[in-house]
This record gives C-alpha cells, sequence and structure tokens, in this order.
C-alpha cells in the first residue's frame, strides 16, 4: 500500500508539473499565428492533447533520471533535485532562444518572447526536480566528485567549444538547417552560450554521476542527450516533414557531446574520476 501511495504522488507531481508547464505557455504570449501546424497528430487530436503528451514524456524522463541516478548519489536530497531542475532547466531555457530556418530577422522582441517561453518550461521542471528528490529512497554512497574550480572551467569551455565546432560546420556544409545566412552573428553568439549551457549542466549532474564508470552515456548521453532530443522533438510533434531535420541535429548534437566528454573523462578529469 505504501508502493501504491508513493507511485500516485509521484504521478500526481508529475501531473502537477505537466499542468503548469501548459498554464505558463497559455499566459504567456506565445505567438503561433505565424506557423502552420499541420501535424499529422494535431490535425487527429488538436494541439492541446499533443502539447499535454509532449510535456508528460518530457517530465517523466526527467523523473526517471531523478530517480535512476539521484538514489545512489552522495549529495543531499536538495542538492540533487536543485542540480538536475537547474540542468534540465537551463537546456530549456537557453534552447528555446535558438534562431529557427523560419527566422529572417533577429530582434529583441524574439529575445524577449522565446526568453518568456523558455521560463514557462524552466520553472515546472525545477520544481518537479526538488519534489522528487524529497521521495528518493536513497543507498549509502561516500564516493564524492569534487572537481577544482580550474578544472570546471576548462571543462566548460571545452564541451562549448566541441558544440560551436560542431554547429557552425554543420551549418557551412549545409547538414543542419538554421537561419544562419539571414541571422549570422545571432546564430553565432546562441552556439556559444548553448554550448556553455550544456557545460554548466555536465558539470552540475557530474557529482551525482560519480559511481558510473562510463559517465558520458549516463550523464551527457542517457539523461541530458535523450532530453535534448525529445525537447526539439516538439517541433516533429506539430509541423509535418521536420522529422528528419531535426533528428540530423540532434543526433549529431548528442553524439559530438558524448564523445567529448568521454574524451575529457579517460583524459583531462581522469585523476579526478577514479572510483
Amino acid at each position: 500500500m505504501k508502493k501504491v501511495r508513493r507511485g500516485a504522488l509521484i504521478l500526481g507531481i508529475i501531473l502537477l508539473s505537466v499542468i503548469l508547464a501548459i498554464i505558463g505557455h497559455a499566459i504567456l504570449p506565445a505567438d503561433l499565428n505565424s506557423v502552420e501546424l499541420n501535424s499529422i497528430l494535431v490535425k487527429k487530436f488538436g494541439f492541446p492533447v499533443v502539447a499535454c503528451l509532449y510535456f508528460l514524456v518530457l517530465y517523466c524522463h526527467c523523473s526517471m533520471s531523478v530517480f535512476r541516478y539521484g538514489k545512489e548519489a552522495s549529495l543531499n536530497k536538495w542538492q540533487i533535485g536543485v542540480r538536475f531542475g537547474l540542468a534540465f532547466g537551463l537546456l530549456y531555457q537557453v534552447g528555446m532562444l535558438e534562431i529557427t530556418p523560419d527566422l529572417t530577422s533577429f530582434t529583441l522582441e524574439f529575445v524577449k518572447h522565446q526568453f518568456l517561453i523558455g521560463l514557462g518550461d524552466f520553472l515546472p521542471v525545477l520544481i518537479l526536480c526538488v519534489l522528487l528528490s524529497l521521495l528518493l529512497e536513497r543507498k549509502e554512497n561516500n564516493k564524492k566528485c569534487l572537481l577544482p574550480l580550474e578544472k570546471k572551467t576548462v571543462t566548460v569551455i571545452v564541451i562549448a567549444q566541441a558544440f560551436f565546432l560542431e554547429r557552425i560546420v554543420g551549418y557551412e556544409i549545409g547538414i543542419v538547417a538554421s537561419a544562419y545566412e539571414a541571422c549570422k552573428w545571432p546564430c553565432v553568439f546562441w552556439n556559444l552560450v548553448m554550448g556553455l549551457t550544456f557545460g554548466v549542466s555536465y558539470v552540475l549532474l557530474l557529482p551525482i554521476f560519480q559511481q558510473y564508470k562510463n559517465k558520458a552515456i549516463h550523464l551527457m548521453g542517457v539523461t541530458i542527450g535523450l532530453n535534448w532530443l525529445w525537447f526539439n522533438g516538439f517541433i516533429v510533434l506539430v509541423i509535418e516533414g521536420t522529422l528528419g531535420v531535426m533528428l540530423i541535429r540532434g543526433l549529431l548534437d548528442v553524439g559530438v557531446l558524448v564523445l567529448v566528454t568521454f574524451l575529457l573523462e579517460k583524459g583531462y578529469l581522469r585523476d579526478e574520476l577514479e572510483l
């Protein structure tokens, strides 16, 4: 009976977060009038149902990450929840500012609009992760991963550079769709900030994954990578013909991020990460 109540509470927290996200997007100035939502799912079930499904899957993945990896972390419950919440939330906040291929001009209004939309994703996931972390059934683990500030800084910069180069090269050779030609410098700046965000998210979550040998796979692949893929998958759910473009871009992002963190863990961070 206790497990049933706990499961119901977890489900309730996830649904609460979905509701908060939906309400947040409903009251924020989300201008979708210029975009034709023509996917099969939207035509069959309607946009509200698709949006609810999207957030439900997104937050279920966040929840599974908290319970799967948080239960063996050496940090306290609050730290685990805040770190997961910030890592996911920052991805959404900065990710919403990406200059999409259909954008013809970069304006302050675009930044303000997308920032508010990102905030509508950031706050619910932070609340979700913190509340779920308080329900963790912990296992004793005294292993700690404490990187010195210098190594944290270098790690963030290296990850940012890898993402930045991957995106710029992808734009130049045409395998990553973007508004690079129309809005070159905003694209360049966003790539840099997004790369730094991935680096910060990695450093934030690294202490939680200390007990795992293949941290690059578990942290950057299964946790951040899959979440990033689904976060970007919203476009695929609502706009027809975007699957190939989004899949190529997402898989390139995740592949490069996993590779660079794997190399960091086997080289520059090896001494600090040894079990």
